[in-house]
């Protein structure tokens, strides 16, 4: 059971108020003094008034109103009934009022019982200028009445507004939860990406910058041409290892479309290397989660095209395929060794597409070279995932 929208309210607080204007000119055919009517129109009014500026702005939840607005739905209610005798729909719309908003359910009873007095007392000082034959146990009847099944929507509003708040605080506590774990599970993979790096520069720039000291310290010894050379060189592949990490590493701003960030990334890949690269990506609008898992692979596989390829061309592709978004890297290098020995770069990666049930493959292009082909689902049903 839902709380209903402010709509409900409104659609029968404005149905029951037409209802009670048509009644009153309706009782216009009947003889009587024309200010019971102009009563009769002030008390609806001033129901509707009411509702408008004190009632319905905290509909549907509800919330307590003070003391003098449930006083003053009292006093229009007997003002509206003291015009005419059909004082039932302007009763009713002044108990969902008071039910829907009261703090306590004996403050509501307590609320509905002074609106059905004074519905009461208005028909009766009513009926002695109208000159009315309807019985005071009639009139009587219907107020009693009016009160019971006031009681009855009543209690029906007040559990329907508990299921609706506490429906709204599981809400809440379930994004709480969720917000949590998205922070726990990113701070989770920082953690890895921490590690890797870390790993990545230990086998690779450390031990070169270790080498080179130790080329150095040997040059300043013997004063070579040759080994001056070969610092010079090992100073540049250490250069290269550490720019091929910074372009992994590199933050990239995901935009909803991976085929825009996939331009964008080739492009500073040209920029950095010159090496001519053919793109040929389609739009592929996915979450910001896969379309950053996209762009990492991407990264990582140029790193190997500049750091191991030594490659003249490469081909960037993306698609979508039905399910499934596919990426594929290639390059004209000497390819891939016979038995290679996946580093940390491929790892990685491979962590990366199976988080979402996807994959990879590294292998050879016929024509020579490599050939890198990552693919993940468009979508996962299983709800939202960080990705390291």
């Amino acid at each position: 059971m839902t709380m209903r929208p402010r709509a409900g309210f409104d659609g029968t607080i404005f149905v029951l108020v037409g209802l009670c204007l048509v009644l009153n000119v309706v009782e216009l055919v009947v003889p009587s003094a024309w200010w019971y009517h102009v009563m009769a129109v002030v008390g609806v009014l001033g129901i509707l008034a009411l509702y408008l500026t004190l009632y319905r702005p905290v509909l549907p939840r509800g919330a307590p109103r003070p003391w003098w607005a449930a006083a003053l739905l009292v006093m229009s209610t007997g003002v509206a009934c003291a015009g005419f005798t059909h004082m039932m729909p302007v009763q009713i719309a002044a108990h969902v009022m008071v039910w829907a908003t009261a703090s306590t359910t004996a403050r509501a009873v307590l609320a509905s019982a002074a609106i059905s007095g004074a519905a009461l007392a208005g028909v009766r000082l009513g009926e002695l200028g109208t000159g009315s034959v309807i019985p005071p146990a009639t009139t009587a009847g219907i107020a009693i009445l009016a009160f019971f099944a006031a009681i009855g929507y009543g209690l029906w509003i007040r559990h329907a507004q508990r299921d609706a708040n506490e429906q709204a605080a599981l809400v809440e506590e379930l994004r709480r939860t969720r917000d949590a774990l998205t922070a726990a599970s990113r701070h989770a993979g920082q953690m890895e990406e921490r590690a890797r790096v870390s790993r990545e520069l230990h086998d690779t720039l450390t031990q070169s910058v270790a080498a080179l000291a130790l080329v150095a310290a040997q040059a300043k010894q013997t004063r070579s041409a040759e080994a001056v050379a070969l610092i010079h060189d090992m100073a540049q592949e250490a250069l290269r290892e550490a720019r091929g990490m910074l372009s992994v590493l590199a933050p990239t701003q995901a935009d909803g479309d991976a085929a825009l960030s996939v331009d964008g990334v080739v492009a500073r890949f040209r920029r950095e290397t010159s090496l001519p690269i053919e793109v040929e990506a389609g739009s592929t609008v996915v979450d910001a989660e896969r379309e950053l898992a996209i762009i990492r692979c991407l990264q990582e596989g140029l790193s190997n095209v500049r750091r191991h390829a030594q490659a003249s061309r490469a081909w960037v592709g993306l698609r979508h395929d039905g399910d499934t978004i596919r990426l594929t890297i290639e390059d004209d290098g000497i390819g891939p060794p016979a038995e290679q020995i996946p580093g940390f770069g491929l790892r990685g990666m491979s962590e990366r597409v199976h988080y979402f049930d996807g994959g990879f493959d590294f292998a050879s292009r016929e024509a020579g070279g490599s050939r890198l082909s990552v693919w993940i689902p468009a979508t996962d049903s299983a709800g939202e995932r960080v990705v390291p």
